[in-house]
């Protein structure tokens, strides 16, 4: 999936509110059009044009906890 810029965004909002369908957004830019009116709803509503943060979970463990439980492992492999 690929992920669309601030940029790009600004430019299928502009055009929304220059009167242009969200179809014809949604078919010029190369775009699905549910992820068009997702834009645009989310520039109405939160005045944000970014992508929201994509990724991995925050760690559970501090690097140091880690640590501790790696040298633990070591000493004792049968605690797992």
């Amino acid at each position: 999936m690929k992920t669309a810029s601030s940029e790009l965004r600004a430019v299928a909002v502009k055009a929304y509110g220059a009167g242009v369908s969200r179809q014809q957004i949604a078919d010029i830019l190369g775009y699905h059009l549910n992820s068009v009116s997702r834009w645009i709803r989310e520039f109405e509503r939160e005045k944000r044009l970014e992508a929201r943060p994509r990724g991995h979970r925050v760690a559970i463990f501090s690097e140091a906890e880690r640590l501790e439980l790696v040298e633990l492992i070591g000493k004792q492999p049968d605690i797992t």
